[in-house]
């Protein structure tokens, strides 16, 4: 303050109720926070409690915990009004008005507490009506006035039976209908699954290897408490077991830690199942900062998205910086919280990307390890040279998608072994089946009596070179039989000085139909009878081997 300003020296009169109507009915929109922040107190004490139960009975809320109880000392600090001797670095409350948390949604707060080294109990009892009554008189009383008329307490002595007996109880007595909402377990159980400290759920598989990097990386901000709910245990999320193993990583601006977060993805595919465990989660020593949708919200304008809801997992606040709203749904603006979220958008969601990839990419593979072992455990039976055609096609498609798996980084060691070996199967398979069916030939039918006619004077049998005589239909030489104009041989005139031709070899049709797919030719008949006419040619002046050089040739200036 300048040198030169004077003090107005408040007083009494100058602290409005009003004050208490911002604490009251303009703290929390929802009730259930309510119990979070007696929760918290609890576990902000030294030591912190270790078990709380909560009881749901009708028109009361009962709050209890085996923190260390609270003396004089310490229930005249908890009526204090917007003071708090917490440390905001290792406390979770730090806004001094947790004690006063229940005024809005019921008439009478009841606080019992005791320390071990205390003979007495101690009773605090808030008139949370004659509080709202003096906050709708307005201006005509103070906030001081109006607390020490509702705020008061008494010490009653402890009988030798609970003289050890320690902790605190808090009880809302006389819910008001506006907040009956707070009376149902199941809504109740909800909330407290998702924002308070508590174990994960004992089918959750990763529950142990979670807590242990947690408490590694977190230390004191580590958090967590037995809760039951009327009796009965309270489990976090995320319940769903159908997820892999977790993904760890840490989030820091320059230099500094921000916090840490683990990552499991869906192990099915898809979304979550469960509404309460899909997505992503802020956490402050232990306590949810708002819902899975205010993390959302981060990515809204972010492509990818979607594959948010496909993971579920944490992230825990280590900066003293980010700080929660007073209704702890959200961080106050900072540099560190336009920090965070820009590596959300950035560093997270790359990690969430790659884990859908490589989830992916081990589907894929598994996929095509089956369709090898449904290839080589059935024997091969083609029924024509189409079917053959179309087996070959896919086994090698198969091949080249076994190439590709082998060489994927995201795919582990572990599987690519398991490609490698059904790889080299399928390799083999298609070595061992290169060759078409061989096709079946009709017989050829009888000619009819009118088709069957002699040769003509002169021919000689191709088979033993006899000259044959007219009207003659079967050879003296060799003894074969002429059957109409097939079986004609040739003319003796023209027998000399002609080489035979040799017939094409049988394998080339199939041999260029299969080449034509693998190359894509837009116009196979084209390109079959160009081909043939080439190889025909070949065909009379090389062996198998060469021409098959040859078709490989043709092969190669299709494909370019």
């Amino acid at each position: 303050m300048e040198e030169d300003l004077k003090s107005f020296e408040f007083g009494v009169d100058d602290v409005g109720i009003f004050l208490m109507e911002s604490i009251t009915t303009g703290l929390y929109k929802n009730p259930m926070n309510v119990l979070r922040e007696y929760i918290s107190n609890e576990m902000d004490n030294e030591p912190p409690a270790s078990k709380i139960e909560l009881k749901l009975e009708s028109k009361k809320v009962t709050i209890s915990g085996n923190g260390p109880g609270m003396d004089f000392d310490g229930i005249r600090e908890a009526v204090r009004v917007g003071f708090s001797p917490k440390d905001v670095v290792e406390n979770i409350g730090f806004r001094g008005i947790g004690i006063y948390s229940g005024v809005a949604i019921c008439d009478r707060v009841v606080l019992t507490t005791k320390r071990t080294d205390n003979q007495n109990y101690y009773h605090i009892i808030i008139d949370c009506k004659g509080l709202r009554k003096d906050v709708a008189k307005g201006e005509s009383i103070s906030l001081v006035e109006s607390l020490e008329s509702n705020v008061g307490w008494k010490e009653i002595p402890a009988s030798k039976a609970l003289r050890r007996r320690y902790g605190t109880v808090v009880q809302l007595i006389d819910i008001n209908e506006d907040f009956e909402e707070i009376l149902d377990y199941d809504s109740v159980r909800n909330y407290l699954e998702t924002t308070v400290p508590v174990k994960f759920e004992r089918t959750f598989p990763y529950r142990g290897k979670i807590d242990s990097h947690l408490k590694k990386q977190l230390g004191r901000d580590f958090k967590v408490v037995d809760l039951k709910l009327d009796g009965k245990p309270v489990y976090k999320s995320p319940k769903y077991i159908s997820l892999d193993s977790p993904d760890f990583g840490t989030i820091n601006k320059g230099k500094r830690l921000v916090g840490v977060y683990w990552i499991c993805q869906n192990s099915k595919t898809g979304k979550i199942d469960d509404e309460q465990s899909r997505g992503l989660l802020y956490r402050k020593k232990g306590f949810a900062i708002g819902n899975r949708s205010t993390v959302a919200n981060v990515f809204a304008d972010v492509k990818n998205k979607h594959l948010v809801e496909y993971v579920t997992g944490e992230i825990h606040i280590t900066s003293s910086r980010l700080l929660p709203n007073t209704e702890r749904v959200e961080f106050e603006a900072s540099p560190d919280r336009d920090a965070l979220e820009e590596a959300l958008r950035k560093k997270v969601l790359k990690s969430i990307v790659k884990m859908s990839r490589t989830k992916s990419a081990k589907m894929r593979a598994e996929q095509r390890i089956e369709q090898a072992s449904e290839l080589l455990n059935t024997r091969p039976e083609f029924a024509d040279r189409e079917d053959w055609l179309s087996a070959i096609t896919n086994a090698k498609r198969l091949r080249d998608n076994l190439r590709n798996d082998k060489k994927n980084k995201l795919i582990p060691n572990v599987m690519k072994k398991k490609v490698e070996t059904k790889l080299k199967r399928v390799e083999s398979w298609l070595l061992k089946n290169s060759e078409p069916p061989k096709e079946e030939v009709l017989a050829e039918e009888a000619p009819s009596e009118a088709e069957e006619s002699a040769v003509i004077e002169g021919s000689i049998c191709p088979d033993c070179g006899v000259v044959l005589g007219a009207d003659e239909t079967t050879c003296s030489g060799c003894g074969r039989e002429f059957v109409g104009e097939i079986e004609e041989g040739l003319p003796a005139e023209a027998v000399a000085g002609v080489e035979e031709e040799k017939p094409l070899p049988k394998w080339i049709p199939g041999a260029v139909e299969e080449m034509c797919h693998r190359v894509g030719h837009s116009d196979w008949s084209d390109a079959i009878f160009l081909i043939m006419e080439v190889l025909t040619v070949e065909s009379i002046l090389k062996n198998d081997e060469e021409i098959r050089d040859v078709l490989e040739k043709i092969e190669h200036r299709l494909a370019l």
